[in-house]
């Protein structure tokens, strides 16, 4: 094994000290499952780094997703006996998490905890949560029975800076019963606390180029030009997939798509963002959609959550704009 952990009790029978060996061994002949780990894991992250929110479990195959003070993106994989598949898993998981974006995050850790991630942050560390670093996670492998092959492999993928640990978790049983993990991470993180953000401005030309070909590009340009600027957009964010993506202060609420369907692009509404960012119920807004924006013919293609509406031409995107000026202005 990679890690063989002796521990030794110190005792005393009156004046006379002495140490007895206690025996060190694994969870699979422990009688606990890997359900069990998991469920300590999540109400002690500590385990796994003293720096560290649990975003949630059992998320898109995830044994466990967090992030740590440095707003590093965490992706926890658990092995109970032996832990070498779990590398390719765990690659293949972070691997579908730089897809997402930041809103992603916030969104499930809300759903999952049911708290806002930017308050908890901040009153755990002390610091306003600015970004997410999504899109270079670190890979934590927690196994009770690692083998030398996999202590080998993840110290070769960390040589290569792919930030990933091996965490080994032991278990332990004392002659009166009493039982215990002990923990050892097995490699060092590549130095490289913040890795540097994608290049958008390669993104926004590879969404620019999507949108010439399917001739839609004029349409882009208008919505564009207009949601960049209004005071209550804070950003925007070209995606990975195909659309532009503009938040508020209070997360994502309007997507802009480069594709094209019956020669018309789209724009989706994320209402009930919408919604809170005018202090609205989303049913009001699901309704103002359906009233005012009708001519765009509105489709809810998350049910509760997003409308998709097709825009034609130039005229089209400039009423749509119109409407949505007054929306937020009301």
């Amino acid at each position: 094994m990679a890690v063989d952990i002796k521990l030794w009790e110190i005792k005393s029978n009156g004046s006379r000290r002495y140490i007895e060996k206690i025996e060190s061994g694994n969870l699979s002949q422990s009688g606990y499952s890997e359900g069990d780990l998991q469920k300590w894991l999540a109400e002690k992250p500590e385990i796994l780094d003293p720096q560290i929110i649990v975003i949630g479990t059992e998320i898109e195959g995830i044994d466990l997703l967090g992030i740590n003070d440095e707003a590093r993106v965490i992706v926890a994989e658990l092995k109970k006996v032996g832990a070498r598949d779990a590398i390719a898993q765990a690659i293949d998981y972070a691997s579908r998490i730089v897809e997402k974006d930041e809103e992603w995050i916030f969104e499930t850790y809300s759903r999952k905890q049911n708290k806002d991630l930017k308050e908890f942050f901040n009153e755990k560390f002390n610091r306003p949560l600015e970004q997410i670093y999504i899109y270079r996670p670190k890979i934590l492998i927690v196994g009770t029975e690692p083998d030398e092959d996999t202590e080998r492999m993840v110290k070769f993928l960390n040589g290569y800076e792919l930030d990933i640990n091996l965490v080994v978790l032991r278990y332990i049983k004392t002659n009166d019963g009493r039982e215990f993990l002990a923990r050892t991470v097995m490699t060092k993180s590549p130095s490289t606390p913040h890795p540097p953000p994608p290049n958008f401005a390669e993104q926004e030309r590879r969404l620019l180029s999507i949108a010439d070909e399917a001739g839609v590009r004029e349409i882009v340009d208008v919505l564009r030009g207009y949601l960049k600027k209004h005071p209550r957009i804070t950003r925007e964010h070209p995606t990975k997939e195909n659309y532009f993506s503009y938040y508020s202060d209070e997360g994502a609420i309007i997507f802009v798509g480069v594709t094209a369907e019956d020669s018309k692009s789209w724009v989706e509404l994320k209402y009930p963002n919408l919604a809170k960012l005018k202090n609205r119920s989303p049913k009001e807004v699901e309704q103002w959609i359906k009233d005012k924006l009708k001519r765009f013919s509105p489709t809810e293609t998350e049910k509760g959550k997003i409308f998709r509406l097709w825009i034609s031409d130039k005229e089209e995107a400039e009423l749509f704009l119109k409407e949505i000026d007054e929306f937020l202005k009301s």
